[in-house]
């Protein structure tokens, strides 16, 4: 495909150019919605002010290429190894780069790309999961979610059910009949990956994703996340994403969506609160809080 799709659908092969091109006023994906977890004014400012490619995201789509897309990977990147990235041999090393549309990776850049994709590719466990289907999947789709208002006159709240165009980019729909995503780690174990999942909302991805894929097809597959270490000896997990996990998640990317189509609807994209708070510690901070984490039941 060559343009800009518009409709709902599953796109196979659909360029990364071609996907952030769809606008996120149009179609919210979910490393922005996820903003609005943290305030509406994060989430608005991002929309204005897109961040700027961060060496971490190269690092992270040249590592994605070379699990999913080694030759893509071989023939869209360049290696600069001449060391201090200043002077005159870099400014025409990276003119040259620019001419022909190649991404610079350092040494380091390039072997840790190469050495998870291979961990990854040969791994037993990882293996099927990641050479078996369609790597890079898009996904359009419209998804319902019930928003209460409150009308500014009389205070009365009423729930109306809303409509939000959505997409996703699933990293491989594996043959065997699974979602799976890659997320590299410095630590895989069960404990130490299972804190990151939480730190870092993978469970409200992995249940928008699921989500999405299910209402642009009606199928509704297990996710399961292919967690890789990023130093050696590049150790390569998989987890399989629990129903009840799925569900968890679930709230939580709904839950979003509410704040999401609340700040659309006032225009108004506020910070952490609109008054006062009490201030609250940590529960491990709080000798009389007994509410922690524990009952979420998130171990994989």
């Amino acid at each position: 495909m060559n343009s800009v799709p518009k409709e709902d659908g599953v796109y196979f092969g659909l360029s990364r150019e071609l996907y952030d091109a769809i606008p996120v006023s149009e179609r919210v994906n979910w490393s922005r919605l996820k903003l609005i977890g943290k305030s509406p004014a994060h989430y608005q400012h991002n929309i204005l002010n897109p961040e700027e490619d961060k060496e971490a995201y190269v690092l992270g789509r040249a590592t994605h290429h070379a699990i999913y897309e080694p030759e893509l990977f071989r023939g869209s990147y360049v290696v600069w190894d001449g060391g201090r990235r200043a002077g005159p041999d870099w400014n025409g090393f990276v003119a040259r780069a620019e001419a022909a549309a190649k991404t610079i990776l350092t040494e380091s850049q390039h072997e840790e790309a190469l050495a998870i994709g291979r961990a990854v590719r040969e791994g037993g466990m990882s293996k099927p999961w990641v050479s078996d289907g369609k790597s890079e999947v898009t996904v359009l789709t419209t998804l319902t979610v019930d928003v209460p208002f409150t009308d500014p006159v009389t205070g009365e709240i009423t729930i109306r059910t809303v409509a939000v165009k959505v997409k996703c980019r699933l990293d491989f729909l594996a043959n065997a009949g699974s979602l799976v995503d890659t997320k590299t780690c410095r630590d895989a174990s069960r404990e130490a990956f299972g804190k990151a999942v939480i730190n870092y909302d993978y469970l409200g991805q992995a249940a928008f994703y699921t989500d999405l894929f299910r209402a642009a097809t009606t199928k509704l597959l297990p996710y399961r996340i292919v967690a890789a270490e990023k130093k050696a000896p590049w150790v390569v997990q998989v987890y399989r994403v629990t129903p009840r996990q799925i569900g968890i998640g679930r709230d939580r990317y709904r839950e979003l969506l509410v704040k999401l189509v609340l700040a659309r609807d006032s225009n108004k994209w506020s910070g952490y609160a609109d008054e006062e708070v009490d201030l609250e510690l940590p529960y491990w901070a709080d000798p009389e809080d007994q509410d922690g984490p524990d009952a979420m039941g998130l171990t994989f």
